[in-house]
């Protein structure tokens, strides 16, 4: 419940629509299944930072549109990554 009540707070947010805000859960927080679940079902997306876990947020059923990859690192399967559409 505290953190729904959060992410609702999150989206509460003033954004200038110019800007292209986006909710996105930094994964490397908490993986768990339990909290990506919150995340997928409350319609935040993934900032994901590494090759894994965009492979995690994918298995938790997250589509590749709501997946973003700000990875240090180049991942091995970078163009398979880019062809799901992964941003």
């Amino acid at each position: 419940d505290e953190l729904r009540g959060q992410i609702a707070k999150a989206k509460c947010f003033p954004v200038n629509d110019g800007y292209g805000f986006v909710l996105r859960y930094a994964m490397k927080a908490n993986p768990t299944k339990a909290v990506l679940q919150i995340m997928l079902d409350e319609g935040v997306n993934i900032d994901a930072s590494s090759e894994f876990e965009v492979h995690r947020a994918m298995k938790a059923g997250f589509p590749a549109e709501r997946i973003q990859l700000t990875a240090q690192q180049l991942p091995r399967d970078l163009a398979s990554l880019m062809e799901k559409k992964i941003k």
